[in-house]
């Protein structure tokens, strides 16, 4: 585990103004790093201690799209929400075109084929995030917030497409589930137990060295 990392001396991660861990690690190697998020989409090991993943103890409501296209390439789109605050969303692309940018839409209405969407089916998705590839062709979108409720059952089995940007080609797609048991859903929509709090220092946690390492930017 140890060798994935390069001793970086000196540095600190700031998660708020009152709120500063000091770290002497803070990069993490390119190969270990797709490792991770590949594990991810084939739903192997969780590597929290490398890339700060939420406890399970966190009480969020949870609902995950596993994206998939005919063309080959993967993904994933996980989103995360506390009652009486904005979700929080994860998206994970793997094995699509390089260096381009891709569309992440939500349909509420259902869809027969995301691939052969109808006019009238396209102008009914909500745009969630637009994010960019790399040249490996992997593409990330660490936790971000965004305007979306999904602490509802309307959300559960609904479209979520990935589309290319310049062509609107929808490349991958998929449907949101539940992450977690049932019971953890209907008290994450009910506000029972949050603890908003640890629940939010945790996801501004998650994947802060993913986000260094995909889009090469220092730690202050």
């Amino acid at each position: 585990m140890n060798s994935c990392f390069v001793y970086k001396k000196g540095y600190r991660l700031e998660l708020s103004a009152n709120d500063i861990e000091s770290t002497e690690s803070v990069e993490f190697k390119d190969d270990c790093l797709r490792s991770c998020l590949r594990s991810l989409l084939s739903g192997g090991f969780m590597c929290r201690s490398l890339m700060h993943m939420p406890k399970d103890e966190v009480k969020c409501g949870v609902v995950e799209g596993m994206l998939r296209g005919f063309r080959g390439g993967n993904g994933m789109i996980k989103l995360t929400q506390i009652q009486g605050s904005n979700s929080f969303a994860l998206i994970i692309l793997d094995g699509v075109h390089e260096k381009k940018d891709f569309d992440i839409t939500y349909y509420n209405e259902e869809i027969k084929d995301c691939f052969k969407m109808t006019t009238d089916e396209r102008k009914n998705g909500k745009k969630l995030l637009t994010l960019d590839s790399d040249g490996a062709g992997m593409a990330v979108q660490p936790w971000t917030e965004i305007e979306f409720d999904i602490l509802n059952d309307s959300v559960l089995n609904k479209t979520v497409t990935v589309a290319e940007t310049s062509t609107g080609e929808v490349i991958l797609c998929g449907k949101l589930k539940v992450k977690g048991s049932r019971e953890e859903w209907e008290r994450a929509k009910n506000g029972i137990q949050m603890s908003s709090k640890f629940c939010l220092t945790a996801i501004l946690c998650i994947l802060v060295s993913v986000f260094k390492q995909i889009h090469d930017l220092p730690l202050i």
